[in-house]
């Protein structure tokens, strides 16, 4: 049987994000899947500019351990995406929702939370997935 030369095309490029780190991503990470280590710092990731990023561009944020020693990850808007860039939901017990410019997965969140952020008409457009009540916070 001959290949398509499809066989990777639908391949999602992870990469993974060390404890404390901060990491800026670029219109060129459009797609990736951040496996987020967590230690005793904080870890940020930087978005690019929305507006650069353009419609459709995307990113996926997973936490990869749990624990009340493990320390939050933050997702920061650029200060040229405005007051309230990120809207969204987090699909928890409580599906509640958020908006607002930096997002947070807190500390005691369980491994596998995880915040996917769409580029759409100037905004983030957030969907968080956590099983425990403020696990992922926008202020």
């Amino acid at each position: 049987m001959a290949k398509n030369g499809f066989s990777m095309s639908n391949r999602i490029a992870v990469e993974e994000v060390t404890a404390g780190a901060t990491t800026t991503l670029t219109i060129n990470d459009c797609g990736k899947f951040l496996y987020v280590e967590q230690g005793s710092s904080a870890t940020t990731i930087n978005l690019p500019d929305v507006t650069a990023a353009e419609n459709g561009w995307n990113v996926t944020v997973i936490k990869t351990v749990s624990g009340s020693s493990s320390e939050k990850i933050d997702i920061k808007a650029t200060a040229g995406d405005g007051a309230t860039p990120m809207l969204g939901v987090e699909l928890g017990p409580s599906c509640a929702t958020l908006s607002g410019d930096d997002l947070t997965i807190a500390g005691v969140a369980e491994a596998g939370t995880q915040v996917t952020l769409t580029a759409v008409t100037g905004s983030w457009i957030v969907v968080g997935r956590a099983s425990a009540d403020a696990a992922i916070t926008i202020a």
